[in-house]
């Protein structure tokens, strides 16, 4: 049934199928390569902002503890340490919403850090002052802090937990002339996502960026806790994001384990990826479509081509080789070549094999010949020859087979041979002395001339028949023909002088008897 079908119909299903397959293939690799180029350029870029991040977050930290510095250093606070009596006993904690005196300005803050909580210690390390920038009361702890508190965060940062929730303290102490301790400062900021925001500027974070707890592996704090709310597993968001982070700090120190970690949507990076995929698809589909008419085309012109060879095959079989071929039908034009190419080499087979029987026959008649065969080539070169030529010539296949004619001894054969390579028959008959052996014969020579396929002369085949034999006959004939013409000569003119004697023999007897009858006619005249 397949083999109706024409074979532009199948190379044009095939293209469809091919391309199909191969367009499926192609854009399922390259949709896997645009993902592993697109996560690779975006985790080298989450690198990038997580280095930058990072960099950010160590310097908003390390500006709190020279804010502390420069607090501290300020005359009205100073002035103000000074001006207060901090030794009670049973000291009554104050606490500020507005910013108090002992403090720089709104403005001067601002441009420095977000103060949450600023502590007001006297030389006991008792909290005597608070100021809190938000709703939130700090922690109990943090209002009475540990000795090991104020010296683990005094003249640098401190990260640790109070009241379960991770802090940064940093602290700084007035001393006067004397030496002795008038007071100490302490700046206290949850690490929140406000701090985060805080740390990154006011410009807008594309990223998420967050404070993990190492060995629970959980969110502790992040910039949109509305994406990553606090407690949030870290092998939860694994499948959600790209994740990158450092797991320490440059700046002061820390007794928490903490992890900076930075964050990229998957979700966004995979509708990007879909985006690019899809404007890819598009191009493969047009490439795909024009490859499709292209190899059509292709596929038509290559039918026709087949076609032509088919009839071709078909009237080479029927003209040159005599083969009866059904006429070429519509349908798939491979089969029917094939078809024609089966017949035209079972005829060629055929033929070979006729040809081989008629080689062989020639090849028994070749060498069982009686006379002798030999080939040469337009150089004259000889290539091949029977074993009764070799006996003609006394000599041996090996010396002959190869023999350039142009040197032979005996010149007296070339015109014959010669003749034959232009186009005629030549004739020779005569003595010959052999070249390559030891026969001095009489021989008669024929040659003619061997075409190929185009009628070019490409050598020529001679056939020599030794005639000594003959020619020994033939001169013992002429030498026995010589002796009787010689006896019939000898035998002629003895019977010409046996007719001539017996006419003298005649004569004379006619006169004796002339002479016999005139002398009785005397006597009896005497008488």
């Amino acid at each position: 049934m397949l083999q109706r079908i024409p074979l532009t119909i199948k190379m044009i299903i095939l293209t469809v199928g091919v391309g199909i397959i191969a367009g499926g293939i192609l854009d399922y690799f390259q949709t896997k390569r645009i993902r592993a180029v697109f996560y690779a350029e975006l985790l080298e870029r989450l690198n990038r902002q997580s280095q930058e991040d990072r960099l950010h977050f160590d310097l908003y930290i390390s500006t709190h503890n020279k804010a502390s510095k420069l607090i501290i250093s300020q005359k009205q606070f100073i002035d103000y340490v000074k001006s207060k009596d901090f030794s009670t006993s049973s000291p009554q904690t104050r606490h500020f919403h507005e910013i108090p005196s002992w403090l720089p300005q709104a403005s001067v803050l601002r441009s420095l850090i977000q103060i949450r909580y600023a502590l007001l210690l006297d030389a006991k390390g008792r909290v005597r002052e608070v100021y809190q920038n938000w709703p939130d009361a700090p922690p109990k702890s943090l209002l009475k802090p540990t000795n090991l508190l104020i010296k683990l965060s005094h003249n640098e940062n401190y990260m640790t937990e109070i009241d379960g929730m991770p802090f940064l303290i940093t602290a700084e102490t007035v001393i006067d002339s004397k030496g002795d301790i008038l007071a100490t400062l302490m700046l206290a900021s949850p690490l929140d996502s406000e701090f985060l925001l805080s740390s990154q500027g006011p410009k807008y974070q594309e990223n998420i960026i967050a404070l993990v707890e190492r060995e629970k592996k959980q969110v502790l704090a992040s910039n949109k806790p509305e994406l990553m709310p606090n407690g949030t597993a870290l092998n939860d968001l694994e499948g959600r994001y790209i994740i990158t982070g450092k797991s320490f700090f440059d700046e002061g120190a820390s007794d928490l384990l903490l992890q900076f970690t930075s964050f990229i949507s998957v979700s966004e990076t995979e509708a990007l990826i879909k985006a690019v995929v899809s404007s890819n698809r598009q191009q493969r589909i047009l490439i795909v479509f024009i490859l499709i008419l292209f190899f059509s085309f292709i596929g038509t012109y290559i039918t026709r081509q087949i076609r032509r060879l088919a009839q071709y095959v078909l009237n080479f079989s029927e003209q040159t080789l005599g083969i009866k071929s059904e006429d070429i039908q519509r349908g798939d034009e491979l089969y029917i070549l094939k078809e024609q190419f089966q017949r035209l080499t079972k005829a060629i087979v055929q033929s070979h094999n006729e040809l081989s029987i008629s080689e062989k026959q020639y090849r028994l008649l070749f060498q069982k010949s009686p006379v002798g065969i030999f080939h040469y080539t337009t150089n004259l070169q000889l290539t091949d020859c029977n074993e009764r030529f070799v006996e003609i010539l006394q000599s041996t296949r090996e010396k002959l087979i190869g023999l350039d004619m142009k040197v032979l001894k005996d010149q007296s054969v070339l015109p014959a041979i010669q003749k034959a390579l232009s186009g005629k028959d030549g004739l020779y008959e005569g003595f010959y002395r052999a070249t390559t052996g030891l026969a001095e014969i009489w021989v008669s020579m024929k040659t003619a001339p061997i075409f190929d396929s185009e009628g070019k002369i490409t050598g020529g085949i001679c056939i020599v028949e030794d005639i000594t034999e003959r020619k020994k006959m033939d001169e013992e004939l002429k030498s026995k023909i010589e002796e009787l013409e010689k006896f019939y000569g000898m035998a002629v003119g003895r019977e010409l002088k046996m007719k001539e004697l017996k006419e003298e023999l005649a004569r004379l007897k006619t006169e004796l008897e002339k002479y016999k009858k005139e002398g009785k006619i005397a006597g009896e005249a005497n008488q």
